[in-house]
C-alpha cells in the first residue's frame, strides 16, 4: 500500500524514502468509507446446572452456542451455575475482564501441547490482587474451553457469558465471599484452547523448512490472548509468569522468557520444558512456540533459533544484533529483560517481527542474504523499551507503543549509520503515513492518533501506519520545540536532536517501568520538563484530529539520500505521463547502468517512488514496465521488499504475466506487509480476470495464512 499522486501533479517529485520495519506488517482497515463496528455489550448466558459439562468437543467458542443448548452431568463437580448480567467495565472498551477491582498479577501454568488434536491443554494458576472489594473475578475468554476453577482446593461455580463477536466472552467467577481490599487469593483454572483459537497456528510437517515435523506458535496482540488462556487480555493489566510446557519429542518448546534448566523426560515420548518472566508483562506478550528448533549465539546476550535448514542463514542476517542493543541503552537505558534471542519463524508468521520478551518472533522474509533487511530488529529491540517496559494503558493509546518504538528504532540507526539513514526512513514513514491517510480518507476516525474503541470496534481494525508514523511525527515535533527557537526548520536536526529531550526520554521509561501510561500521562511529563514548549503545542490538533499531522513535519529531515533515486523515478515517470507508451519507451539515455551502484534500499526506494507517482488508477503502460524490466532485471530480485513493490507495479500497468508470479509470492509467505497490497493489486488490476484471479489464489492459500492474516485480507478482498 503506497502513496497516490493526482496525473495533474505529473512534475511532482517525491523525495520520500521507503521505511522498511515490522510496523508495516500491522493490520489496518482497507476500505476508504468504513464506518468503525461498534456492537453491544454481550448478555450473559444461562448457566447449567452444578457439576455439569459439555457434551460437545466445541463446548464453550467463547461462551459459544453448545452451552445454551445443554449440558451432560457427569460429575458431582460444580462448573457452571444461574445466571447474572455481565456489567461491562469501563478501564478497557476492549476487554470484559473485571480489571482493575481484582488484578492478576502472576499467572502459574503447566500445560501439553497436543498436535493431533490442535490444543494446549492443562492449569493456569492466577494470583489475584484485590484492589476493590469485590465477590467476583472476571477474565477474558474466546474459544476456550473452561473445565473447573478451584480455590484452596475447593470448586468454585462460574458462568460464560454470551458471546461477543469482537472481545469473545466472560469468565465469570464466583468467589463464594466478598474479598476484602487489599487482599490477595489465588484460582486454578483447568482448560484447553480450541483448535480454531485466534492466537495459535499449527502448522503441518509440509509447512515447515524441515518438511518431517509440526511447529506451532502463537501470536497474541492485540486481544488474542484470550484464546491462548483465560486472562485479564487488557495491556493495562500486567503480570509475571513461569510456565511448564509438556511437547512431543524430538520438539523444542521455546517462550517470552528465561528457560530454567533442560528439558525434562516427562514420559509418553514428551519432554518438559519450564520458564520464567519476573518482569511483569501485559497479555499480549506472552508467546510459546514448538518446533524442531536449534540455537546458534550471535552475541554474549541472543542467540537465534530456528529449524535447522535455516539457522545459519539467521544467524548471518542478525550478527548486528548485540550492536543494536548497545545502541538502544544508549537511545532508551538499561536492558532489563536479560536475554535478547530471536526466533526465525516459518514463512506463515503474519508480521515482521513481534516483540515478545526476550524472544523476538521474526519472519524468514527477512533473510535477504545481505543483512538489508535486519534492521527489523532494531524496532523490535527498540520495543523493550516502549511498550514493553512501559506500556500503553489501552489500545486506544498504541502510539505511545508504537509512535515511541519507531522514534528509538531511528535513533538506533542514526547512531550505528548516521543522519543520512535516519532522515532516510523517515522521509519513507511520512510517504507511507500519507497514502494510508489518502487511501482511509481525510476525515476518517482511523486517522486520528488517539482513536476511541468504545462500543466493540476490534482493535485489528484499527491498526495501520498511523500511530507508528503519527507518532513519531509528533515526538519529532515534541523535541524540536525543545530547541526554544518555534517550530520552523531553521537548524533542525531530527536525528540527532536536543540532550535535553535525550534525557527526558531516558527519564520517561525509567519514571514509569514496568507501569502503563495514556496520552495525557505523558503530556503531564512533556509539560512538566518543558513548560514554554508544551504551551506552544496543538495537543489536542495532534492526539483527536483526523487526518495528516498539523505541522509539516517534513521540512525537519533532509532527503539528500534519496536524491538519485527519486530523480530516476520521476524521468520514467515523465516519459510515460499518459500511461500510453508502447514497447520499448523508456527515459533518454536510460541504461542498465542507473541503478548498478545502488543498494538494495535505493532500489526499494525507487520503486516506492514509482508507486507514488503510478501506482494507483493512473498506472504505468505494460510497455513501460517492460522496459524497467528489460534495463534493470527487476524480476530478478529476490530482496522481498522489492519484489512486492515491483509486483505491484506490473499489476496495476495490467501485466498478466505478473498473475503467476504474484501467485508463488502469495503461496509462498503469510506476512500481511505483502498479503494486503499484493492480493489488492490484483483485485484492482487493469488486467482482465484480476479480482477473479486473486479470490481463487486466496481461496487456495488461506489455509497456510495466519488466522489475523486471513481475516483481513478476506475483509479487504470482501469474502
Amino acid at each position: 500500500s503506497r502513496a497516490r499522486m493526482l496525473a495533474s501533479r505529473s512534475t511532482a517529485r517525491p523525495t520520500f524514502a521507503a521505511a522498511r520495519r515490522a510496523d508495516a506488517d500491522r493490520p489496518s482497515s482497507s476500505h476508504t468509507a468504513v464506518k468503525p463496528r461498534r456492537i453491544q455489550p454481550p448478555r450473559a448466558t444461562k448457566r447449567a446446572t452444578a457439576g455439569a459439562r459439555t457434551t460437545s468437543s466445541s463446548a464453550t467458542r467463547g461462551g459459544s452456542s453448545n452451552l445454551r443448548r445443554g449440558w451432560r452431568r457427569e460429575s458431582a463437580r460444580p462448573c457452571l451455575a444461574s445466571a447474572t448480567s455481565v456489567v461491562m467495565p469501563t478501564f478497557d472498551p476492549s476487554s470484559q475482564s473485571s480489571f482493575p477491582a481484582t488484578a492478576v498479577t502472576h499467572v502459574a501454568f503447566d500445560v501439553d501441547v497436543d498436535f493431533d488434536e490442535k490444543v494446549i491443554s492443562g492449569t493456569a494458576t492466577a494470583s489475584v490482587k484485590v484492589q476493590s472489594e469485590s465477590s467476583t473475578l472476571v477474565l477474558d475468554t474466546r474459544d476456550l474451553h473452561i473445565e473447573r476453577v478451584q480455590l484452596d482446593g475447593a470448586d468454585l461455580t462460574f458462568s460464560i457469558g454470551e458471546t461477543h463477536p469482537v472481545m469473545g466472552a466472560p469468565l465469570v467467577i464466583e468467589l463464594g465471599k466478598q474479598m476484602e481490599k487489599d487482599s490477595s487469593f489465588d484460582v486454578v483454572i483447568t482448560y484447553r484452547t480450541s483448535p480454531s483459537s485466534s492466537a495459535v497456528q499449527w502448522l503441518r510437517p509440509e509447512q515447515t523448512a524441515g518438511g518431517k515435523h509440526p511447529y506451532l506458535f502463537t501470536q497474541c496482540q492485540a486481544i488474542h490472548a484470550r484464546s491462548l488462556f483465560p486472562c485479564q487480555d487488557t495491556p493495562g493489566s500486567k503480570m509475571t509468569y513461569r510456565a511448564k510446557v509438556t511437547a512431543p519429542k524430538p520438539l523444542t518448546a521455546l517462550m517470552s522468557a528465561i528457560p530454567i534448566g533442560k528439558p525434562a523426560d516427562a514420559g509418553d515420548g514428551k519432554s518438559s520444558f519450564e520458564f520464567k518472566q519476573d518482569v511483569p508483562i501485559p497479555p499480549y506478550l506472552l508467546a510459546l512456540a514448538v518446533g524442531n528448533v536449534e540455537a546458534v549465539d550471535i552475541g554474549p546476550r541472543s542467540k537465534v533459533w530456528s529449524e535447522p535448514e535455516v539457522v545459519q542463514a539467521g544467524a548471518f542476517e542478525f550478527s548486528e544484533t548485540e550492536d543494536f542493543l548497545k545502541a538502544a541503552e544508549q537511545v532508551a537505558g538499561p536492558y532489563v529483560w536479560g536475554r535478547y534471542d530471536l526466533l526465525l519463524l516459518p514463512p506463515s508468521f503474519p508480521y515482521g517481527g513481534m516483540e515478545n520478551p526476550c524472544l523476538t518472533f521474526v519472519t524468514p522474509t527477512l533473510l535477504a542474504g545481505d543483512r538489508s533487511q535486519a534492521h527489523v530488529v532494531a524496532h523490535e529491540i527498540a520495543h523493550s523499551w516502549s511498550g514493553n517496559l512501559v506500556t500503553n494503558k489501552t489500545w486506544e493509546h498504541f502510539w505511545l507503543n508504537e509512535g515511541f518504538t519507531v522514534f528509538i528504532e531511528r535513533k538506533i540507526m542514526n547512531k550505528m549509520y548516521g543522519k543520512s539513514v535516519f532522515d532516510f526512513n523517515a522521509i519513507g514513514g511520512l510517504m507511507e503515513l500519507k497514502e494510508t491517510v489518502a487511501r482511509l480518507g481525510t476525515n476518517h476516525p482511523h486517522t486520528v492518533l488517539k482513536p476511541e474503541l468504545a462500543g466493540g470496534v476490534d482493535p485489528d481494525d484499527v491498526f495501520s501506519k498511523v500511530p507508528y508514523e503519527k507518532g513519531f511525527a509528533f515526538l519529532v515535533y515534541l523535541e524540536h520545540m525543545t530547541r526554544g527557537d518555534g517550530d520552523g526548520p531553521e537548524h533542525a536536526d531530527a536525528a540527532n536532536g536536543t540532550p535535553e529531550f535525550a534525557e527526558f526520554l531516558i527519564e520517561h521509561f525509567q519514571r514509569h517501568q514496568y507501569a502503563t501510561v495514556e496520552s495525557d500521562d505523558f503530556k503531564a511529563t512533556y509539560t512538566a520538563r518543558f513548560p514554554e514548549a508544551s504551551a506552544q503545542v496543538d495537543w489536542d490538533a495532534w492526539l483527536t484530529k483526523p487526518g495528516m499531522p498539523p505541522v509539516d513535519i517534513g521540512q525537519y529531515y533532509d532527503g539528500g539520500s534519496s536524491e538519485a533515486s527519486a530523480e530516476l523515478a520521476r524521468k520514467w515517470h515523465l516519459c510515460d505521463v499518459l500511461g500510453m507508451g508502447g514497447e520499448g519507451t523508456r527515459p533518454e539515455g536510460a541504461s542498465a547502468d542507473d541503478i548498478k551502484d545502488f543498494s538494495s534500499m535505493q532500489v526499494d526506494h525507487f520503486l516506492l517512488s514509482l508507486i507514488e507517482y503510478r501506482g494507483g488508477s493512473h498506472a504505468f503502460s505494460v510497455g513501460v514496465v517492460k522496459s524497467l524490466d528489460e534495463l534493470y532485471k527487476l524480476s530478478e530480485f529476490k530482496n522481498s521488499e522489492i519484489r512486492c513493490k515491483w509486483l505491484q507495479l506490473r499489476l496495476a500497468a495490467g501485466d498478466t504475466g505478473a498473475f503467476e508470479p504474484t501467485k508463488d509470492m502469495l503461496r509462498s509467505q503469510g506476512r500481511m506487509k505483502f498479503l494486503r497490497p499484493l492480493y489488492r493489486s490484483l483485485s484492482k488490476s487493469k488486467a482482465e480476470g484480476g479480482k477473479k484471479f486473486a479470490e481463487e489464489t486466496f481461496t487456495g492459500a488461506r489455509n497456510m495464512y495466519h488466522p489475523i492474516a486471513e481475516k483481513m485480507v478476506a475483509a479487504d478482498l470482501g469474502m
